[in-house]
C-alpha cells in the first residue's frame, strides 16, 4: 500500500515537473501582501456557500501562506 502511495506520488511530481507547476506560489511571484485581497475574495466567492464547514477569511489566508 505505501509502494503504490508513494509510485503515485512520484508519478504526479514528474508530471508537475514536465508541465511546469511549480510547488508554491512564490514560485509564480505571489507575495505576502497579496494574501488579504486573494482570501477576500475567495470568501466573496458564492461557492463557499456549499462548503461544509464554516469558514472565515483567515482560515483562507492561512491556507495561502502554507501555499506561498
Amino acid at each position: 500500500k505505501n509502494e503504490r502511495k508513494g509510485l503515485l506520488l512520484n508519478a504526479i511530481e514528474s508530471l508537475k515537473s514536465k508541465v511546469g507547476i511549480t510547488k508554491t506560489l512564490g514560485d509564480i511571484g505571489l507575495q505576502m501582501h497579496y494574501i488579504p485581497l486573494l482570501a477576500q475574495n475567495a470568501i466573496n466567492d458564492p461557492c463557499l456557500l456549499t462548503n461544509p464547514r464554516r469558514t472565515v477569511q483567515r482560515d483562507i489566508e492561512l491556507l495561502y501562506e502554507e501555499a506561498l
